[in-house]
């Protein structure tokens, strides 16, 4: 039998031990979240699901031509084609080629409608091209409205040539139920119409390294209407848009839509629109007229691949307020957005449209946006989203955000949101909520700096609070980190959250931002 004082010793070593087993569940609860179990219970989106899952099938356009035909000013087309005895349209060339044959058009203004004829093979493509070294122009003339340039037939490569509408309605290039077709390094230009460049049926297409420019429209009281650089259009697949420099539209510089803007399995699929720039100013400088709404607007388009564009200078208008480069809405689903420059804009992107109805899952990363604007109306944010079933947020750099970096569920529900391993230095707000909009999210490992948060945050349990120490002059020198910087080494770098393309790191482990910083 227990003496007095031995109960109460048994009592306290209970007691004790009662407690100690409390701190430690208490402890083991507090470790587990400072290495966020969220973040690493999180359903990610697999890779097979966002963005295109098959490019173009182009090889034909590597081939070489077995014969080459001339066309010429002063030729006839009732001569041979030769050098010596040009055709003198372009049309003829187009109407008398055949698989694996060519035509160079020299130099001089051809007012022509050009349709092809005859379809060439995955082996013997057909070739269309301005003449080395020189200058030939298609140029508008006439009231038809038919394009200037329609292929509506397979393995076609069209290579070089202005193509100036001259204020005449109609598209300067038509791939009309084209399947693989080539359109490179033309210069399409000041033309009336919904679109200067139309994918309309089309299959494994491609607009490559080409200008796009001043294409308008306008209402009957002479308002603006849309017309578009670059119209993707009902039931395209596999189109890629790459490497081309697009200004001065009344509509957007691409859009890519169905027909009936209803989700269906009609809707264009796999669209990889890569390394374009979309802006105010070209490359050397100089001021250009800017394109009236949106750089890129997607509606009703599956798996779309938005890669590596420069997108800025955009302002509001009276149909594309707030002065938005990047618009996904109107049922868009599975949409990869990744290794773009969004600068000097009123907002980056906004993804759902409550107005515009729905959007479905977009993986947004290793994006940089910086020095948005509230001039001439803009609204000076990053990334707005909602409502939309998933938004994925990994590696992104804000820098200079007057409004916010992101905002969460303010025109409607986002289902799902994972904000993980970002960059926002300078915002007014880093992540604005609107709650009960944002029903799930995670938030891990991002660094904030001068960049408040809601007062009730509760997430990002290892947020890094500290300066990002960006190189000098950070927006000519793309936003690498000094040595010593808080984001280098500790991005939370599990597979699911790195790309396969930047899947490799310098030094310890990989940095939290758009890009590694390598000494």
């Amino acid at each position: 039998m227990l003496t007095r004082g031995q109960l109460w010793t048994t009592r306290a070593k209970l007691a004790v031990a009662t407690i100690t087993a409390a701190l430690l569940a208490s402890l083991t609860l507090l470790l587990a979240l400072s290495v966020h179990p969220a973040a690493a219970q999180v359903s990610l989106l697999p890779k097979d699901q966002i963005g295109a899952q098959a490019q173009p099938d182009l090889a034909f356009s590597s081939r070489t031509p077995t014969k080459v035909f001339h066309v010429a000013k002063t030729g006839s087309d009732s001569n041979p084609g030769t050098s010596a005895q040009p055709w003198r349209t372009i049309s003829k060339a187009a109407s008398a080629l055949q698989a694996g044959q060519a035509a160079y058009v020299h130099t001089g203004t051809y007012y022509e409608r050009v349709t092809t004829t005859n379809p060439g093979t995955s082996s013997a493509p057909i070739w269309l091209m301005e003449a080395p070294g020189e200058n030939a122009v298609i140029k508008g003339t006439g009231t038809s409205t038919a394009p200037f340039v329609r292929i509506n037939k397979p393995y076609w490569v069209v290579d070089g040539f202005e193509i100036n509408a001259a204020t005449v309605r109609a598209q300067a290039v038509r791939f009309d139920g084209a399947k693989h077709a080539v359109v490179k390094n033309i210069d399409a230009h000041h033309g009336v119409g919904n679109a200067a460049i139309a994918f309309d049926r089309a299959e494994d297409a491609a607009l490559l390294s080409s200008k796009v420019h001043d294409y308008s429209w306008t209402e009957a009281d002479g308002s603006p209407k849309d017309s578009h650089g670059v119209l993707v259009y009902r039931n395209s697949k596999r189109i890629l848009v790459k490497g081309n420099d697009s200004w001065g539209h009344t509509g957007d510089d691409l859009q890519c839509a169905d027909e009936d803007v209803v989700a269906s399995a009609d809707d264009p699929t796999d669209i990889t629109i890569e390394g374009n720039r979309y802006g105010n100013t070209h490359p050397g400088g100089a001021l250009r007229t800017k394109t009236r709404e949106n750089a890129i607007d997607i509606k009703t388009c599956r798996n779309i691949t938005v890669r590596a564009n420069k997108m800025f200078g955009f302002r509001p208008a009276s149909t594309a307020p707030n002065g938005t480069a990047l618009v996904a809405h109107v049922n868009a689903d599975r949409v990869l957005v990744e290794k773009n420059r969004f600068w000097d804009n009123g907002v980056a992107a906004s993804l759902g449209s409550q107005q515009n109805c729905c959007l479905g899952s977009v993986v947004f990363r290793r994006n940089l946006i910086f020095e948005s604007t509230t001039a001439s109306g803009g609204k000076g944010g990053g990334v707005r989203v909602g409502p939309a079933r998933r938004f994925e947020a990994y590696h992104n750099t804000f820098h200079k955000v007057p409004a916010y970096a992101i905002r969460l569920g303010d025109d409607g529900r986002v289902d799902q949101a994972v904000l993980i391993n970002n960059i926002v230095a300078e915002a007014g707000s880093a992540v604005q909520i609107h709650p009960p909009n944002v029903p799930d999210l995670t938030s891990d490992r991002n660094l904030f700096w001068n960049a408040p948060l809601p007062s009730v945050w509760q997430h990002d349990r290892t947020s890094i609070f500290k300066d990002p120490m960006f190189v000098d002059d950070p927006r000519a020198n793309d936003y690498y980190t000094k040595p010593g910087s808080p984001a280098r080494d500790v991005a939370l770098h599990e597979p699911r959250y790195v790309d396969a393309a930047n899947s490799t790191y310098c030094h310890a482990g990989p940095d939290i931002g758009f890009l590694e910083s390598c000494t």
